[in-house]
């Protein structure tokens, strides 16, 4: 399909219903977008592919003749991650939904839809589609920086990715959080004391994801206390409770059954809890986002006790991969922290490369996640070892020295 020359953002619509076609299309041309219409979805992903960069925006109804309107966005996102996709729909399903927004829908309608909704949602596409590009060429920029400056420019650029992706993950925890509690305070005129509890506690998750933002981008601060030789101790419970509030509101982990379990609660880390929280949030988001339905991910902490025998063994998985130190100093004891998900799995091939930065077998995400992972892990003097078998399943199994028995109550 040839399309004609044009300044203006291009829309494409894919709807089998003539009418509700026609409809979309005369809202976006009013909102002044070049539009391209089609009944099919193989039409409408030969377009695509045929056209690689043109298309800002899709529209695209759920339920089409001969394809599923949630196929086609994943095959569109496959062919043109840039595109943004927006969902219209007369037979609305929560399941539905939620597959839509896990493989890339930045919004959902339903049909009939009010032509001011529309339009907004068409506005806030194109926005974001212009903030993803703008983005793209200040990374392609940046890496031409770097590139010019030689290891130390790629070193630098490498740790502010990962700065950048574990920044994201703690503001996105915020954000939901305090849209549930704006949501109950305008709800409400008066509040009764269940409410308030759970409003705390809220609030008090907001106030800890905050400061971990805040230690997260304090590079200087960081370094000083590690020349100063001063340790942090982590309290594994807090952590592990917050998260347990985090994955119910983080967007990327919504589909997400999350359980975990300490085998000795007051077991103490020789790491700090900003750290442990950008471990356990990264590798609870890998689970979540391995496959496009629900994944289970457990999360289990064991008592501080000497470097398991097996811990170099697949233990009944189809691959096997270690990263981080080989020895450790001293006879501190080593806790166990295990994160074990029943999601799509790693090929071999891809578990060898894993903590290489952009390599991933998400449905969603950018592949940093596991180089953030690793470098936590050995700046902690830890072990990491990746256990994993394609369509089955991963288990991230982590060794991190505990805090001394002696020292638990000082």
């Amino acid at each position: 399909m040839e399309l004609p020359a044009t300044d203006k953002p291009r829309a494409l619509v894919v709807d089998d219903d003539t009418g509700a076609r026609l409809s979309i299309r005369t809202v976006l041309l009013r909102s002044n977008f070049d539009v391209i219409d089609v009944a099919r979805a193989d039409v409408a992903l030969a377009t695509v592919r045929e056209h690689v960069g043109d298309f800002a925006i899709a529209v695209l109804d759920l339920k089409l003749e001969r394809a599923s309107g949630v196929d086609l966005l994943r095959d569109i996102k496959e062919v043109d991650p840039m595109i943004e996709v927006v969902m219209i729909t007369g037979f609305e399903t929560v399941e539905a939904a939620k597959r839509a927004l896990r493989l890339g829908a930045c919004d959902f309608l339903n049909k009939p839809f009010e032509v001011p909704a529309l339009a907004a949602a068409a506005a806030q596409a194109l926005r974001l589609y212009q903030s993803s590009r703008s983005a793209a060429r200040r990374e392609a920029e940046l890496d031409q920086i770097a590139a010019e400056m030689g290891p130390a420019g790629l070193e630098f650029l490498r740790l502010q990715r990962g700065t950048v992706h574990d920044t994201r993950n703690l503001l996105c925890v915020v954000r939901a959080h305090f849209h549930h509690v704006a949501t109950v305070l305008n709800g409400h005129t008066s509040l009764n004391s269940e409410e308030v509890l759970s409003l705390r506690g809220h609030i008090g998750l907001i106030g800890r994801q905050l400061e971990g933002v805040v230690n997260l981008l304090d590079h200087e601060a960081r370094t000083s206390r590690a020349a100063e030789g001063l340790e942090d101790i982590t309290d594994i419970q807090t952590v592990l409770s917050d998260l347990q509030m985090s994955v119910q509101r983080h967007p990327d982990a919504k589909l997400c059954e999350y359980t975990s379990a300490v085998a000795d609660p007051s077991v103490r880390l020789q790491i700090s809890a900003t750290e442990v929280a950008q471990l356990l949030l990264n590798l609870m988001l890998n689970g979540a986002q391995s496959s496009p339905g629900r994944v289970r991910v457990s999360v289990t902490v064991g008592a501080p006790g000497p470097l398991p025998n097996d811990f170099d063994s697949t233990r009944g998985y189809a691959g096997m991969k270690s990263f981080g130190l080989t020895e450790f100093q001293g006879d501190r004891p080593l806790v166990r922290v295990a994160v074990k998900d029943d999601g799509g799995g790693i090929p071999g091939d891809v578990l060898n490369r894993l903590t290489t930065a952009q390599v991933t077998t998400k449905v969603r995400g950018n592949g940093v996640g596991m180089v953030v992972i690793s470098e936590i892990v050995n700046r902690a003097r830890g072990l990491l070892t990746i256990r994993s078998t394609p369509g089955l399943g991963t288990e991230v199994e982590i060794l991190l020295p505990a805090r001394e028995a002696k020292s638990a109550s000082s």
